[in-house]
């Protein structure tokens, strides 16, 4: 058997988090700490089951991890009592009906396994997004205590938004792993003549995708802050729903810094990040009434 990743007890759950370097961080920081907690959880066990994907381990035991998950989420009972899987299991007794979209976002990080998207097409490239991004939104305004169409739509509007800038900002790092999300109609479009992701950043094409993609999600935020600011979401549910203003609020200010930056092969190896205090300040600017 695989051993599962776990959370150290060492530091408490919100110090964890700190000390992955997410922008997550700011946006729960100012939660009142049931909901730090839970919110903290998911995103440690979304990092977790990504960091299988993303590690060393041979392919076989990757699909053999993912697999346990999937088996020990079926029955929460059966969860070891290793940190993390002990916290997802709590989680799921005071949240049951999140189980069925961390199986989602388990079927997303799969999508990740060797050999990886490689200029998937549009129905994949939607799925995709939809398994690691849209479904982390919407388990995100469950544990927010939201749960209605309009606010679900905000939920994968905002999902799309943040994995198509999270694309973007990986081009290089995914191309080095054998990666490329880019879909492939997306790329023709653009006239890119490759969907090898060893020579997608020689093609001169490659920074009008980016730029496409970009405008992509540049119209998935505003369509997101749209609906945030819908009468069909209340004010309470607004208050409610501020941490994931702060993300979309950050990784817009991110987009934009890329946008600033460029996609042209000598800048596109360059890691753009926010500040801690520049995400503190969106932090902030979200949480003020009427944001």
């Amino acid at each position: 058997m695989v051993n599962l990743p776990v959370a150290e007890h060492s530091t408490s759950l919100l110090d964890e988090l700190k000390a992955t370097g997410s922008s997550f961080y700011w946006a729960i920081r100012l939660l009142p700490i049931g909901r730090r907690t839970d919110l903290s959880i998911l995103y440690l066990f979304c990092r977790a089951v990504d960091d299988i994907a993303d590690g060393p381990l041979p392919p076989d035991d990757k699909a053999g991890a993912l697999e346990q998950w999937r088996t020990l989420l079926s029955n929460p009972a059966t969860l070891p009592h290793e940190p993390l899987a002990a916290n997802v299991r709590d989680l799921l007794v005071r949240h049951p009906l999140l189980r069925s979209l961390l199986v989602e976002i388990l079927d997303g990080v799969a999508m990740d396994l060797p050999p990886g998207l490689q200029a998937p097409d549009q129905a994949t490239f939607t799925l995709y997004c939809r398994r690691v991004a849209g479904y982390v939104g919407m388990a995100l305004v469950r544990l927010l205590g939201c749960n209605s169409p309009a606010i679900d739509r905000f939920a994968l509007a905002t999902g799309d938004a943040l994995q198509f800038t999270n694309i973007l900002r990986d081009v290089k790092a995914d191309a080095d792993c054998g990666r490329l999300y880019l879909p492939a109609p997306l790329l023709d479009h653009a006239g890119v003549t490759t969907h090898d992701p060893a020579q997608i950043l020689l093609d001169p094409a490659l920074p009008r995708a980016c730029a496409l993609l970009a405008a992509e999600a540049e119209s998935r935020y505003q369509e997101a802050l749209d609906l945030f600011h819908d009468p069909a979401i209340s004010d309470r549910e607004r208050r409610q729903l501020r941490p994931a203003r702060v993300m979309l609020g950050s990784y817009r200010l991110l987009l934009r810094r890329l946008q600033q930056r460029g996609w042209q092969a000598e800048a596109i190896g360059n890691r753009t990040r926010l500040s801690a205090v520049r995400l503190l300040i969106e932090a902030l600017r979200c949480y003020t009434p009427g944001s």
